[in-house]
């Protein structure tokens, strides 16, 4: 009789260990579910503040270098280094509003420029990237790809993974790339200087 006593509280024992093991696994496996979908949801790099960075840019058969510096959305100043037509040219982007500025001279301009409406069309690329909505990410082991839509067409932005920041952009269907370097992240009154 105590043999069969002792047989019953064994097989409870490993039951009740087998019931405690299955509802902890099972309670690991939902937290773990729960919790990976926030861990393994690709995030987009922060571009929503000011900075400054290289950008050459191709367009067909013209090919230009500027620095483009971020204040804000819809703030930004583009100068250009080449080609030698534009050298030294500065545009200064607020709101809908464009300035151009060369050797002092400062006049009002209108996207129907190509210069100007090349750098509309890469700004505000980048500052839809910025905001941070309506936009796809797909992340591989080096690059973070973030594919969007602006007025001005679909866009594909390339940031490196490991620095976060902008390797290139391309603008489905008007011919336009843009390969960046050199991201310096910068001061609000920076910007200003520059429009001064």
């Amino acid at each position: 009789m105590m043999k069969v006593v002792l047989e019953y509280f064994y097989l409870g024992a490993i039951m009740k260990r087998f019931i405690l093991s299955a509802f902890a696994a099972l309670g690991a496996l939902l937290l773990f579910t729960s919790c990976s979908g926030e861990i393994l949801k690709p995030q987009p790099p922060d571009m929503d503040i000011p900075y400054k960075i290289g950008a050459e840019i191709t367009f067909d058969d013209f090919e230009a270098k500027a620095e483009l510096q971020r204040q804000s959305v819809g703030k930004w100043t583009m100068a250009f280094s080449e080609p030698y037509a534009l050298s030294g040219l500065t545009l200064a982007f607020d709101g809908g509003e464009i300035t151009a500025e060369l050797e002092g001279i400062t006049a009002e301009v209108t996207e129907s420029e190509s210069y100007t409406s090349l750098g509309s069309i890469i700004l505000s690329a980048l500052d839809n990237a910025a905001v941070g909505e309506g936009f796809d990410l797909v992340t591989t082991d080096e690059i973070i790809q973030l594919s969007g839509k602006t007025e001005y067409g679909d866009y594909t932005l390339k940031f490196d993974k490991a620095s976060k920041t902008p390797v290139s952009l391309a603008i489905d269907g008007r011919k336009i790339s843009v390969a960046f370097s050199d991201m310096e992240k910068t001061e609000k009154e920076d910007v200003d200087a520059v429009l001064e």
